[in-house]
């Protein structure tokens, strides 16, 4: 029996974050439907937010090949005719060439179902990395682990980014989730090997890096690795330009944000 006074209970806990996610969906959902108000309130300059440079991407793809992924001319032109208020704004498309492919059939989608598309997915890979960590959660009573689970629903990175925002950090969630579940499970190799999904944006490897070192588990290093290369040869048979652009593009970005400055525009 809770003691008075002594804090929420988990049925509270859980009432309130379902309520705050309904409230979230519905203000992502406000986005889809002209005139676009709820988005100027949010303060974002253009429709869907972040989740425009990957279906630019998958956009490319689809229709000009993998060699222009990181043509940036193409994907400024290709930004500004989603919407008529990207007219003067740009949003470039800088992550690895593989995670482009995974965005290949939203955009053969109007954007705005597209869009959609995504808010339904970006809740799917919440689950998926929620699987992960299900024998880890079995132990709690079922009313803490259904608000443990809301709560981690209504987590900004996870509600607000991933859905109003459009942005894909619910993957890294997920990939992260199965990396500590086959790590716990004594299974090293894949755990790299899940890991090394994350090299879709290098900065995550900057926060890992210093952990696989001071691990310095053989196996995780070796699966760590082998997923590396793995994601290096399907990138160059896809199209060894786009690599290399790529690359490009992160050494500049670099350059310009060692001087407290970026390269990109200011949005």
């Amino acid at each position: 029996m809770s003691t008075p006074g002594a804090g929420l209970e988990p049925r509270e806990v859980s009432f309130a974050c379902a309520i705050w996610f309904c409230m979230i969906v519905a203000y992502a959902a406000l986005q889809l439907a002209p005139p676009f108000a709820a988005s100027a309130a949010f303060r974002t300059r253009y429709f869907g937010s972040d989740f425009a440079e990957f279906y630019i991407a998958g956009q490319i793809l689809n229709q000009h090949g993998a060699d222009a992924l990181y043509d940036l001319n193409l994907q400024t032109r290709l930004f500004r005719g989603l919407d008529v208020r990207n007219h003067d704004a740009a949003l470039w498309y800088v992550c690895a060439p593989y995670l482009a492919q995974v965005f290949r059939p939203f955009a053969l989608l109007p954007y705005r179902a597209a869009y959609a598309a995504w808010m339904v997915v970006a809740v799917l890979l919440y689950g998926i990395g929620v699987g992960a960590l299900s024998p880890y959660l079995a132990s709690l009573p079922k009313p803490y682990r259904r608000a443990a689970l809301l709560l981690g629903l209504t987590f900004v990175p996870i509600a607000l980014w991933s859905l109003v925002g459009g942005q894909i950090g619910v993957i890294a969630f997920a990939i992260i989730a199965w990396c500590v579940r086959f790590d716990l499970s004594g299974k090293q190799l894949a755990a790299g090997a899940t890991l090394a999904l994350c090299s879709y944006k290098p900065t995550l490897l900057l926060l890992f890096g210093p952990f696989l070192l001071l691990r310095m588990n053989l196996r995780f290093l070796l699966g760590f690795t082998a997923g590396l290369s793995g994601l290096l040869a399907v990138s160059l048979l896809a199209s060894t330009k786009a690599v290399f652009d790529w690359f490009g593009l992160i050494f500049t970005y670099g350059r310009f944000a060692s001087q407290g400055d970026t390269p990109w525009p200011d949005t």
